[in-house]
Parts: C-alpha cells; sequence; structure tokens
C-alpha cells in the first residue's frame, strides 16, 4: 500500500511539473535576445534535474538573436530537441550550443543518442515546429540538430 501511495505522489509530482513546463511554453511569446543564453542554460539546468539524463550549455562568442520573437522561438526548438532526445532517443548526455558573432548564430542540440525512428508515417508534432522555425530563421541561423 505505502507502494502505491509514492507511486501516485510520483506521478502528481511528474503532472505539475509537466503542467508548469505546458504553462510556461504556452506564455513564451517573446523573451529578450539577450537573455537567450541565459535561458539555454537554465534549460540544460532543468533537464539535469528532471532527468537521468546530464545536459550542459556552451556558449561561444557573442550571440545574439535579432528581436524578441526570434529569441523566443530559438528557446523553444532547444525545448523540443532536448525532450526529443530524453523521451525518444534515450540519450545519456546532451550538449545545447549557442554560438555566433553579428547577426550570424548557431544553435546545436547535440546527444550521445541511439536516435530517434519513426514509429508511424506521420511523424511528431515536435519535429514540425522545429521544421517550421527553421525555415522562418534561415537568413541568419546555421542549424545543427
Amino acid at each position: 500500500m505505502a507502494e502505491n501511495a509514492r507511486a501516485i505522489v510520483g506521478l502528481m509530482q511528474e503532472g505539475i511539473t509537466q503542467s508548469r513546463q505546458l504553462a510556461s511554453g504556452l506564455l513564451l511569446d517573446a523573451i529578450a535576445p539577450e537573455r537567450l543564453a541565459a535561458e539555454l542554460r537554465e534549460l540544460a539546468g532543468a533537464v539535469s534535474q528532471q532527468s537521468p539524463v546530464t545536459c550542459r550549455f556552451e556558449l561561444t562568442g557573442t550571440p545574439r538573436a535579432p528581436d524578441p520573437a526570434t529569441a523566443a522561438q530559438l528557446l523553444r526548438i532547444a525545448q523540443e530537441a532536448a525532450r526529443n532526445a530524453v523521451k525518444h532517443a534515450k540519450a545519456t548526455r546532451i550538449t545545447v550550443a549557442l554560438a555566433g558573432e553579428g547577426r550570424m548564430l548557431r544553435l546545436e542540440v547535440a546527444t550521445t543518442a541511439r536516435g530517434c525512428r519513426r514509429r508511424s508515417t506521420r511523424g511528431g508534432m515536435g519535429l514540425e515546429i522545429m521544421a517550421h522555425a527553421r525555415r522562418r530563421s534561415a537568413e541568419f541561423l546555421r542549424w545543427k540538430i
């Protein structure tokens, strides 16, 4: 009985965490471009705390998103890539790297994972969202996901 109670509490805590993450993602329509690196660093810390995966953040140069909406899109992309690496690719380590100078940025989410296999011909929403954001920011961003 005590074991069942612990399992229920664990599931409730996981639900609360997921609800908070969902709410923050829905409310995130823009972040200050100068906050992007700090937000990515916080993401790496959160992934490490909330999963068995070690996640670190690397910053090279002085990258700056051109506007708040783009900074938010980049953060969403990194969130989704990290989520996919933990959930689907069974990663053991994730590196979120942001680099750049001037108008050129590079966002990289690298893993020590076995990769994601497509389970259906439809594909996932996360990959669709990342592809859409990539098309919108192609003029100033180099991608490696």
